[in-house]
């Protein structure tokens, strides 16, 4: 069968090469529908509980997708020594300017400084509500010096919009923009930083910062593009020009490049035909694709070098190769192929899109590399490749396999030792990702977030919905004082640097409408009393300053955001826990809620990933040795191949917890894009030792030499070219990319010794009586001669 469909393959080269291509440009049009949605809710499903909250909140209060813009002095020299640089006339004017310009950004729905905080206050029984800093020509240095000490005493402005030095401000945009409508979200980020490009050149003693979801969202898609084109692109071309030289042809790295590509836009067409939503997490299907592409190719050209020295003609060359490994390549495909389909058990969406597409651009692989090469083969002007004798890396494998072989005892004690140290050290790491860290310094936005956590706190925070009791509404005084107490408790907590609380407002309210008298800065006892405050005040309000932000339009439920310092998600999950326990213990039943944010879900969703990594990748990978035990009708290569498939994932997780022993959440996907290599060196070795078995080798020990000499090359050049190449990922920008490629280079390194130094000697030492031909024949020889000596020996018989 391998011999008449490798004829086949040659004989219609030309028609399947054809038909290939218009497979090619029919899949790869679905791509005119390619969908990429960066936002965590991506990663979620729409039953997840962290979400359904946060788009309670958001559909009640407005979206959180906002701008943070700190304002301070570009000369920090002395700052420690002065104060209120912000209420100097000049950054006055730059505030108010830039107060005044952010309402007409795009999609802009509010927009809070202390140039138009409301201030409220009372005289006798009067509510007075106004901005102390707009018309700002019109105010006196008493006006400001007023507004000062009134904004360090107002909850609702401190750590908010100014520091308590007074140095540094705070300015907030609120946008009106879908999380998955990013061409909006772009448009309003430039426009926002043109807007802060010109009022930095207008005022050149002050410098800005921009923060905030928006701006992290556009510069981190930016970042991916521009990284993309140039770190991945000279990672795949450093791989293809290795390529080149290894190979010694030009022609066959062309061939592997157009494989490769065609391979590439048929597997990402066919996923968005069926409506795949690619996410940072299923782009990884790329990079899945390419290197099971360029492990075939490599498998392939290698063996038509090595048959082409020793036969006659191209065609018998290119037969014996397609013949040879039809087996092992069709056997990494389909045992891959049904890995990543076992994905679909994942609880995330995006694993099991991931799956679905890394399955479809395996299968398109293994099509095209015996559609595609062996017409680029036979077309193109190959010449055999001579070899000096006695020399060359077939001589060091030759060597290399009488090595593993006379030691293959001491060998596999020394890898099961190392194995078990390593998987002690594996599951010794942490899983945690510090977000604020995502991209590495030097960089503006980290620079930027950097100094808005400084001096305002970071950008991440929790909110709250807390619903008031049924029949009641927000102003009834059990619910607003179990609110305070909250608010009074979260603001005591070390990580809070903010805490925005309706509480607030009716304290305030309560103090204006007594004289403000400090005395009554607390809960009002009567709630009816509480709502015509509050009533009172929403009518003093001006146009785009309510509390609509705050407040639910039914008076049923509030909204409270607490701000905190940047953290790594075990210290977010830890400090959020503690909130959960104070509510508990401190607040009635109908009011609690868990909160939820971006922030929260990502910290969720970094464990989730991880263990849906791990459940997918051992799942695969059993399944992947139960397709072997039903090719090979064999439960010992089954057994045994499990071994150098799953050691390479507990020598990388090994390496990390000495190198690292945080596991964030670029390295959650290491198993699951090098799953295709490690099955494919371990699928090929074993293909070549049974064939080497079955073609009349006299021992195990002459079937692993010949599998060393057949596809040791092979495994040697794809090791080295993928490692070449995922080394230069360790030079992203993003600290995710750069980790995943230092762990997948160790995983890459591990399975090639594995496969080298520890899948030998479990051939031979488990090892069956059929396969030693020359031990049995020398017994069988024995016997015979102990039989013929016995017939002619009296005392012998």
């Amino acid at each position: 069968m391998e011999t008449r469909l490798s004829q086949f393959a040659i004989q219609y080269r030309w028609l399947l090469l054809l038909f290939t291509l218009l497979g090619t440009a029919l899949a790869s049009y679905g791509m005119k529908d390619f969908q990429f949605d960066g936002s965590a809710k991506a990663f979620v499903d729409d039953n997840n509980e962290g979400l359904r909250l946060l788009s309670e909140i958001e559909d009640t209060f407005g979206r959180t997708n906002n701008a943070v813009i700190l304002i301070g002095p570009r000369d920090e020299a002395n700052l420690a020594e002065r104060e209120d640089f912000i209420f100097q006339r000049q950054q006055l004017q730059l505030l108010n300017e830039f107060t005044e310009k952010s309402w007409l950004l795009p999609h802009a729905r509010r927009v809070d400084s202390i140039i138009n905080h409301q201030h409220s206050w009372g005289d006798e029984d009067n509510l007075y509500v106004e901005s102390l800093l707009e018309e700002l020509s019109e105010r006196s240095e008493q006006d400001v010096a007023n507004a000062s000490r009134i904004f360090r005493q107002e909850p609702a402005v401190l750590n908010r919009l100014l520091t308590a030095d007074g140095n540094f401000a705070g300015l907030i945009i609120e946008f009106t923009i879908d999380d998955k409508d990013q061409d909006a979200a772009n448009e309003a980020a430039r426009a926002l930083y043109k807007l802060v490009d010109s009022l930095e050149l207008k005022y050149p003693d002050v410098q800005l910062y921009a923060s905030g979801t928006l701006v992290n969202n556009y510069v981190t898609m930016e970042l991916a593009y521009t990284d993309t084109s140039k770190v991945v692109g000279t990672m795949y071309l450093a791989m293809f020009v290795l390529l080149a030289l290894l190979l010694r042809s030009a022609l066959a790295m062309l061939s592997i490049v157009a494989v490769t590509i065609i391979s590439v836009l048929a597997g990402v067409g066919l996923a968005c035909w069926f409506g795949a939503v690619f996410t940072s997490l299923t782009m990884s299907a790329v990079s899945i694709i390419i290197t099971v592409t360029i492990a075939h190719c490599v498998h392939i050209f290698i063996g038509f070098f090595q048959n082409y020295r020793d036969a006659e003609h191209k065609y018998e060359a290119l037969l014996e190769t397609l013949s040879i490994n039809l087996q092992p390549v069709f056997l990494t495909s389909l045992t891959t192929v049904v890995g990543f389909v076992s994905m679909n058990l994942s609880d995330m969406p995006p694993m099991r899109d991931l799956g679905n597409i890394s399955a479809a651009g395996v299968a398109v692989s293994f099509f095209c590399t015996y559609t595609l090469l062996p017409a680029f083969i036979y077309a193109l002007p190959f010449k055999p490749q001579k070899q000096v004798e006695g020399k060359g890396f077939h001589l060091f494998m030759d060597k290399f396999a009488s090595f593993v072989i006379r030691r293959h005892v001491l060998l596999l004690i020394s890898c099961a030792l190392f194995s078990i140290f390593a998987l002690y050290l594996s599951f010794q790491n942490v899983i945690n990702t510090d977000l604020s860290k995502a991209i590495d310094k030097p960089h503006f936005i980290r620079d930027d977030n950097d100094k808005v956590d400084e001096h305002l706190g970071g950008i991440f925070n929790i909110q709250y919905q807390f619903s008031a009791k049924p029949g009641q509404s927000i102003t009834d005084p059990e619910y607003l004082k179990a609110l305070d107490a909250l608010t009074a408790f979260l603001r005591a907590q070390p990580e809070v640097t903010n805490t925005f609380s309706f509480s607030d407002v009716i304290k305030r309210l309560n103090k204006n409408m007594n004289q403000d008298d400090q005395a009554f800065y607390r809960i009002p006892d009567d709630g009816d009393m509480a709502a015509q405050y509050l009533l009172l005040y929403e009518m003093s309000l001006p146009a785009g300053m309510d509390l609509s932000n705050q407040i639910a339009v039914d008076k049923k439920s509030s909204r409270l955001a607490v701000t905190f310092v940047n953290m790594d998600t075990n210290a977010v999950k830890l400090f959020w826990q503690r909130i959960t326990d104070w509510q508990q213990q401190n607040m009635p039943e109908y009011m609690r809620h868990r909160g939820s944010s971006y922030t929260t879900i990502w910290a969720d969703l970094t464990e989730n990933i991880l263990f849906s990594s791990i459940k997918g990748a051992v799942l695969a990978l059993l399944l992947i040795s139960l397709v072997l035990v039903v090719v090979f009708r064999s439960f010992k290569y089954g057994l045994i191949s499990l071994v150098p498939n799953l050691l390479p994932a507990a020598f990388g997780f090994a390496f990390w917890k000495l190198y690292s022993g945080e596991l964030n959440f670029g390295l959650m996907m290491v198993l699951t894009i090098t799953i295709g290599i490690v099955v494919d060196d371990t699928v090929h070795f074993l293909s070549k030792y049974r064939r080497a078995l079955e073609q009349g080798a006299a021992n195990a020990e002459e079937a692993v030499r010949q599998a060393f000499a057949s596809v040791g090359p092979a495994l040697f050049v794809t090791t080295l070219v993928l490692v070449t190449g995922f080394s230069i990922l360790m030079t992203s920008q993003f600290f995710d990319n750069s980790t995943q490629g230092l762990l997948i280079c160790v995983v890459l390194v591990a399975a090639l010794l594995l496969d080298f130094l520890m899948l030998p000697p479990l051939l031979l030492v488990f090892r069956d009586r059929a396969e030693d031909k020359a031990a049995i024949a020398e017994e069988s020889d024995q016997k015979s001669g102990l039989a013929a000596l016995g017939e002619g020996s009296p005392s012998l018989q």
